[in-house]
């Protein structure tokens, strides 16, 4: 009997903990739950200091939250992945052109991140930013607490600039893909 008087008294406010935040929510929500019940002894006061954490809690995390909810489509995405590896390439050349030195990672667009998580840039010789590699890469998932693997239909993309000649060769990994074209071009 008390068992199951636990049961219904915390398993709404585990319910009410992960809806925001996930998994990290349902086990944040019922130890400040527990601990404040702990620490309190009026029911009224423990639920409103319990619903006021959750709620900077929420607010804190919200950043997380609305990437999660947020997810473009992929054309869009990969057509950001690609911009991003293009304007690399620019700031090599401009780079260049003033004389600075061109190694990988003296482009700002390759020293960041790139712009969605399901991509990772990779240098193809780091002692260049005219050739640049971006590929579907896994991500650790804060709001499901595990590891999140590329969709289906992501693929690779190659940006390669001969910085002689300036000739650019785009190739992708599977012209099936999105943003991936016929004869594995972009």
């Amino acid at each position: 009997m008390i068992i199951k008087k636990r049961i219904n008294e915390y398993l709404p406010i585990a319910f009410i903990g992960f809806i925001p935040i996930g998994v990290l929510g349902l086990i944040f929500s019922t130890t400040v739950y527990f601990f404040l019940k702990k620490v309190f002894k009026k029911k009224k006061f423990v639920y409103r200091a319990w619903f006021f954490i959750g709620l900077l809690t929420f607010i804190l995390s919200s950043p997380i939250y609305l990437e999660w909810l947020g997810r473009p489509n992929p054309s869009a995405q990969a057509s950001a992945i690609k911009n991003q590896m293009v304007n690399g390439v620019k700031e090599c050349i401009i780079r260049a052109n003033e004389g600075k030195t061109t190694n990988f990672l003296d482009s700002s667009s390759f020293r960041q991140k790139p712009i969605y998580k399901w991509y990772s840039f990779k240098a193809i010789n780091s002692s260049s930013c005219y050739s640049v590699y971006s590929y579907p890469s896994k991500f650790f998932d804060w709001y499901l607490l595990r590891v999140e693997k590329p969709a289906f239909y992501f693929t690779w993309f190659r940006l390669d600039m001969d910085p002689i000649t300036g000739e650019v060769t785009k190739t992708c990994g599977d012209s099936t893909k999105v943003g991936c074209r016929e004869g594995n071009t972009w």
